[in-house]
């Protein structure tokens, strides 16, 4: 066996698989931006929208996070692709949506809304550690 091929088994068989973590926007945690940004009524409909784009992808990712864990590394390792597929699926539905409310977004809204980023959300992975 190559080394490197070794280590990604290492990798995989070691992976942290717990409980689901919200992930569709999951780095865009709506109710954190709804309070930051307060849209007005004629910003509604693009956050709306972005609203229920943000919760089809986080369906999604949930569904490519399995509540067990495959058994063998070779499974745990297809495990991480169909998740990756599932995100960069989310990020690709999800970005329109965003740039269309962004775009809506007053100077002053958009300082809100930029201050609510890392570190001060849900979070942006399937699973973390219990």
């Amino acid at each position: 066996m190559h080394r490197w091929t070794k280590k990604i088994g290492e990798a995989v068989m070691f992976m942290p698989i717990g409980k689901p973590m919200s992930v569709g926007l999951g780095a865009l945690d709506i109710d954190s931006i709804e309070r930051a940004v307060k849209p007005t009524e004629a910003q509604g409909a693009a956050f709306n929208e972005l609203k229920a784009i943000s919760a089809k992808a986080e369906e999604a990712v949930r569904k490519a996070c399995p509540g067990k864990p495959p058994g063998t590394p070779l499974a745990r390792l297809e495990m991480v692709e169909k998740r990756l597929d599932a995100m960069l699926a989310a990020v690709r539905t999800l970005r329109p949506a965003l740039q269309s409310f962004y775009n809506t977004l007053s100077d002053e809204q958009k300082s809100r809304f930029d201050a609510v980023g890392p570190g001060r959300h849900r979070g942006s992975q399937c699973h973390q550690p219990e």
